[in-house]
């Protein structure tokens, strides 16, 4: 996905290793995003080597390598 995705840009959880789900301190999806679901952005926190993403459908904040923009 794009790592400037806008306000209401729709994401796809693809999954990730568990090192890229902790990368940054980000949240573990596990339990709580599923694989294939399609999910709105809610904002985007670009950093130096990763971006937290931020869901309008679940709380937390996920590596936006697990995603793919639909």
């Amino acid at each position: 996905m794009k790592i400037h995705a806008p306000y209401g840009t729709k994401v796809k959880f693809i999954g990730g290793t568990k090192d890229q789900h902790n990368w940054g301190n980000n949240d573990d999806p596990n339990g709580i995003l599923v694989v294939g679901q399609i999910y709105t952005v809610k904002r985007t926190e670009v950093h130096t080597w990763h971006t937290k993403v931020y869901l309008q459908e679940v709380p937390g904040r996920y590596n936006s390598v697990c995603f793919k923009e639909v």
